[in-house]
């Protein structure tokens, strides 16, 4: 134990603080996504239509940018419908999925009010929330 705690002084003491800081960071983690804590899924309970979802989400105070963000592909469903997930960590009252990241020339559906907890999925063909497992 001796010999292991001398080689790890001598090591730490050549590092310098900036690359011992950043060492740190990378183990303990900076990035956005660590701090994700809501996750809306969609399917789109078909097996064509909607294959490049983009999201637009908005809350009483403030929104993304048009047309929104594109959604993550996440799956299937048990049907074989593909999944999409959209991470935040922001309150959400609010979206609009929509094919593509075109706009107003996309299909999309209408306002869907947000205000389901964990593991629920919403069907873009029948405009309507479900209980979701993602495992």
């Amino acid at each position: 134990m001796k010999n292991f705690t001398n080689n790890f002084k001598q090591f730490t003491s050549r590092l310098s603080a900036r690359w011992l800081i950043m060492a740190l960071m990378l183990l303990v983690g900076t990035s956005s996504a660590w701090a994700v804590d809501k996750v809306i899924y969609i399917t789109t309970g078909t097996s064509t239509g909607y294959s490049n979802p983009y999201i637009y989400v908005w809350n009483n105070s403030s929104n993304n940018s048009w047309p929104g963000k594109a959604m993550d592909s996440a799956g299937k469903t048990s049907e074989g419908y593909p999944v999409y997930k959209y991470e935040w960590t922001s309150t959400i009252n609010n979206f609009i999925v929509m094919d593509g990241g075109c706009g107003d020339g996309c299909k999309k559906t209408g306002d869907v009010s947000y205000s389901q907890t964990k593991n629920y999925i919403y069907n873009v063909k029948t405009g309507k929330w479900s209980s979701y497992n993602p495992c």
